[in-house]
């Protein structure tokens, strides 16, 4: 999904991580000239989010 190309504005927040400890990521897409809706879903995502996940402990 690539929106910024289509000419609709979109941002990516961390979301977590899979049982494996890779990064997710959640991206939002807003539309054309919808710049502040697309931070305001973004920042209410976040407001529910730790700031920093702490990725699962590595194990042998």
């Amino acid at each position: 999904m690539a929106p910024p190309s289509w000419g609709v504005p979109a941002i990516t927040v961390p979301s977590g991580f899979t049982r494996d400890g890779l990064p997710v990521g959640l991206q939002i897409a807003g539309p054309w000239r919808g710049e502040a809706q697309g931070l305001r879903a973004a920042a209410a995502f976040t407001a529910g989010q730790p700031w920093a996940p702490t990725p699962p402990a590595a194990t042998d």
